[in-house]
């Protein structure tokens, strides 16, 4: 919660409070994709998909974009991102439970994000809204196709759903 209240806090005062949640929320659901399509019998809970994504949106735009801030502040900024990101990375590997699945794809689909909206400021100021909204309508959609591609070939492991259908079937 800690990292999200200050990581939270930065991305919305830089993307604003309406792109502050369409990345949070995608990151969120490319990280269960990633959880998901590497671990298939793990369940998984969490937002720490989520948080990685803002993370990757933040260095993305820390890196890319011309912000109305000192050098030195946006490069101290970065580099303890990118020190937040390896270090939770690498104890997520050394640590049994914690899924660097989810952390990876909520990490990488946050720098797609960050690198797209940071990148709208290349068009003219009237159509930077609307080139971000593609970006995020753009991320939305091959999430969702990720997601249609996953589940044509998921087969949850020994899942029978007999006895539900017999169970729903008796108490009917």
């Amino acid at each position: 919660m800690w990292a999200l209240w200050n990581l939270g806090a930065l991305t919305e005062m830089i993307f604003g409070r309406k792109f502050y949640l369409p990345i949070y929320l995608l990151a969120g659901i490319a990280g269960n994709i990633a959880s998901l399509a590497i671990h298939p019998g793990a369940p998984g809970a969490g937002a720490s998909g989520a948080i990685f994504g803002i993370a990757g949106a933040m260095i993305s735009v820390l890196k890319f974009a011309k912000l109305p801030a000192p050098r030195n502040a946006m490069r101290g900024t970065l580099r303890s991102l990118l020190w937040f990101a390896a270090f939770n990375l690498l104890f997520g590997q050394a640590v049994p439970g914690i899924d660097n699945a989810a952390h990876l794809g909520g990490f990488i689909c946050g720098l797609v994000l960050g690198a797209l909206l940071s990148w709208a400021r290349f068009v003219g100021e009237g159509s930077r809204p609307l080139v971000r909204w593609a970006s995020i309508a753009l991320v939305a959609l091959l999430l969702f196709l990720g997601f249609v591609g996953l589940k044509r070939v998921y087969r949850p492991p020994n899942f029978n759903p007999a006895p539900l259908l017999l169970e729903l079937r008796v108490s009917s």
